[in-house]
C-alpha cells in the first residue's frame, strides 16, 4: 500500500473518532508522526481540506451514541425535576426551532433604511480634502 493511502486511512481513522479532538494541519503531521513540512510533501492543501471535511462527515455518521448518552442524561435531568433539562428535553424532541426576533427601529422602522437617490446626490456633492 502506497504511503499517502496509508496516511490518508490513518487520518480518516482519527478524524472519526469522537474521542479525539478535531486537528489543525500540525496536529495531523503529529498523528501521522510525520513534521507538517512532510504533510505537504503527500497532500496538497486541497487534498488535506477533502480529508478533513470527510472525517467530519465521518464523525457526524458515528455521533448517534454521543447524542444518545447527552439525549439520556438530559432524560434523567428532566424526571428529577430539574426545569431547563425539562424544556430543553421538549423543546429537542417536539423539533421546536429557536425563535426569531426581528430589530426594528423606532416605531417600527427599519434600523439601517436604505439610501434614496437623493441622499446618494447629496453625498456625491460632498467634497472630501485630503489631510494636510
Amino acid at each position: 500500500m502506497k504511503a499517502k493511502k496509508k496516511h490518508r486511512i490513518q487520518l480518516l481513522k482519527y478524524l472519526a473518532s469522537w474521542d479525539n479532538d478535531f486537528p489543525n494541519k500540525a496536529e495531523m503531521a503529529k498523528v501521522l508522526g510525520l513534521k507538517q513540512r512532510t504533510l505537504y510533501f503527500h497532500f496538497t492543501p486541497a487534498e488535506l481540506d477533502d480529508i478533513l471535511s470527510e472525517g467530519l462527515d465521518l464523525r457526524k455518521k458515528n455521533s448517534a451514541v454521543p447524542r444518545a448518552e447527552v439525549y439520556k442524561a438530559m432524560l434523567r435531568a428532566a424526571r428529577k425535576g430539574v426545569v431547563p433539562a425539562q424544556k430543553e428535553f421538549l423543546d429537542r424532541t417536539e423539533g421546536k426551532v429557536a425563535e426569531r426576533h426581528e430589530h426594528t427601529g423606532k416605531g417600527g422602522r427599519e434600523l439601517f433604511p436604505a439610501l434614496t437617490d437623493r441622499d446618494i446626490d447629496a453625498l456625491n456633492k460632498i467634497k472630501i480634502r485630503p489631510k494636510e
